[in-house]
């Protein structure tokens, strides 16, 4: 589990800021259910969040894939960023086929 990047943010600070780190987890969301769904898994692993001595994994059940992708189109849509936009689309569109 080493190739999983470490969440940028503390759990404090997820919580004192719960949208701080919306641009990193959509991207990397994607991306992943992209591979996760291509893989067959049933979930995916996001992100490692260290906190004091204690490793945590962010984990997507596939049960969340449509709506994380559905959530990380609204983003990208409200940040004109459409080509990350349009990459969620073909994922979404190939997992629900």
């Amino acid at each position: 589990m080493d190739d999983i990047p470490i969440y940028p943010f503390t759990l404090e600070e997820l919580e004192r800021f719960p949208n701080a780190g919306d641009d990193i987890f959509f991207r990397r969301a994607i991306e992943m259910i992209d591979i996760g769904f291509n893989a067959g898994m049933d979930k995916i692993t996001l992100f490692k969040i260290i906190e004091e001595e204690s490793e945590l994994f962010l984990n997507l059940p596939a049960t969340s894939w449509v709506g994380t992708l559905k959530d990380s189109i609204t983003y990208f849509e409200s940040t004109e960023e459409y080509e990350e936009c349009a990459y969620a689309k073909i994922v979404l569109e190939r997992i629900t086929q």
